[in-house]
């Protein structure tokens, strides 16, 4: 496939996986989530916690073109993670999404990757590379905005989900996949054990 076509799949993909949280009373009040789970009628989203806890009932989802979730329940908020559960979503709401799509693989410095946020102007994905890894993440390149390293998405070429985006000083830090999977599993007091198993657990996880 040509690239401008490969760019415009991984585009039409990213965006039906990132909807916008909204949060009262927040130094960061607009912040993405990641879709990490659809189940019918209700979906499991992946954001940062700043300014979320447990108690939090200032927490609206917004989904482009198909309005706000009615009801947003707060799983769990720690570590820098923050898991929602939103529920009774409509049928012309669910037809917008997909489950985010994960990248289990090794990653490499220099890989391109791309962010994705509702805050761009146009909600474009941004392409940067990565630039340093280490055992929990990695520092990309990508161009950000004042809120991208509050739970910003970031994905590789095939638009899988790589990780989440968490600080900012010379470039863009980044929770590793496997590092997101251990804090859904810590949130819960769950031992981690593998990927697969967080999220096959997140899933049933109301």
């Amino acid at each position: 496939m040509a690239e401008g076509g490969a760019a415009v799949k991984r585009y039409k993909r990213v965006k039906k996986t990132v909807v916008e949280i909204n949060v009262m009373n927040s130094f960061v009040p607009v912040r993405d989530g990641i879709v990490m789970a659809l189940m019918d009628r209700d979906m499991v989203v992946l954001t940062s916690d700043h300014d979320i806890d447990i108690n939090c009932q200032g927490v609206a989802v917004f989904i482009p073109d198909q309005g706000v979730v009615k009801n947003v329940t707060v799983l769990a908020s720690r570590a820098g993670i923050a898991i929602l559960l939103c529920s009774n979503l409509t049928p012309d709401q669910q037809r917008e999404l997909v489950e985010v799509e994960l990248f289990e693989g090794d990653l490499q410095e220099f890989q391109e990757v791309y962010t994705y946020s509702h805050q761009n102007k146009y909600r474009v994905l941004t392409p940067g590379n990565i630039m340093s890894l280490d055992a929990i993440g990695f520092d990309h390149s990508c161009s950000a905005h004042s809120i991208t390293h509050y739970g910003s998405p970031v994905f590789n070429e095939d638009a899988q989900l790589v990780g989440m985006c968490f600080n900012f000083s010379e470039y863009v830090s980044s929770y590793n996949i496997a590092e997101i999977a251990r804090k859904i599993d810590n949130n819960f007091g769950r031992e981690y054990k593998s990927v697969q198993l967080s999220l096959q657990n997140l899933r049933h996880q109301n």
